[in-house]
C-alpha cells in the first residue's frame, strides 16, 4: 500500500514515499469541466459539480490515508480541508493540491519507532465499561 519499512538495530523506520509517488494531484487544466455553470460565485469560490466533487473526494481520501498511515505532520491541514467535503469549491481543489505538493517536497520524511529490549516490554490490556452489557430494551409507539 505504499509504506516502506526499514528494520534497523535501533528500531523500525517507515515512510510513505512509494504512496506519494503513485498518487497524482488533481489536474487543474480540467477545471472548466468541474464547475457549476449557474454558480453566482466567481474564481476560487465557485462550486464544483459532481465530477469535480469526485476529484476532490479522491485526492482528499488519498491525503487522509497518507496522513493517518505515516505522515501525521499533514493531519491538521487535511482535517481543515475535510470541512469542505459537503460543498467543495475551486479553492478546495487548489488547497488539496497544495497539501499534496507539500508531501512531495518532503517525500523523505519518516517515522522512527525505537526498538524496545525484550526484557523491558510490558503487556497491558483494558476494556470498555460497556463490554458485555445487556442490550437496551426497544419499544415502539403506535
Amino acid at each position: 500500500m505504499g509504506v516502506n519499512y526499514e528494520y534497523t538495530p535501533h528500531g523500525v523506520k517507515y515512510n510513505m514515499s512509494d504512496f506519494i509517488k503513485k498518487t497524482r494531484p488533481v489536474d487543474l487544466r480540467e477545471l472548466p469541466r468541474y464547475l457549476a455553470k449557474d454558480d453566482v460565485n466567481s474564481g476560487a469560490k465557485r462550486l464544483l459539480i459532481e465530477v469535480g466533487k469526485t476529484q476532490f473526494r479522491a485526492i482528499l481520501g488519498a491525503l487522509q490515508w497518507l496522513a493517518t498511515q505515516g505522515r501525521p505532520d499533514l493531519c491538521g491541514e487535511i482535517g481543515i480541508l475535510s470541512e469542505d467535503l459537503r460543498e467543495p469549491r475551486v479553492e478546495s481543489l487548489k488547497n488539496a493540491n497544495r497539501i499534496f505538493n507539500e508531501a512531495v517536497k518532503t517525500i523523505d520524511a519518516y517515522i522512527m519507532v525505537p526498538a524496545i529490549p525484550l526484557d523491558q516490554i510490558i503487556i497491558a490490556s483494558f476494556s470498555d465499561s460497556a463490554f458485555k452489557q445487556p442490550k437496551p430494551q426497544v419499544s415502539s409507539f403506535i
